[in-house]
């Protein structure tokens, strides 16, 4: 299963991951098990984000492919 992260320190941010998801029909990294995910997708600006920073490394030590998604 491939999932997403990105920047949701902020409601505002949070809703912009929401709605990404949704539109990519990808679940974020709150509503998965690890234990499911083969890929991790993240946005612009994650690494500003300390929970995203957290499910990169997460995903990173489990060895999943990383990719970054283009600005829109």
């Amino acid at each position: 299963m491939i999932t997403l992260t990105g920047p949701q320190s902020t409601p505002e941010q949070r809703g912009s991951l929401a709605e990404l998801s949704g539109l990519l029909d990808i679940p974020t990294t709150n509503d998965i098990n690890w234990a499911l995910v083969t890929e991790l997708f993240r946005t612009q600006g994650w690494e500003a984000c300390p929970i995203a920073s957290a499910d990169v490394l997460i995903a990173a030590g489990f060895g999943y492919p990383i990719t970054d998604l283009p600005a829109a």
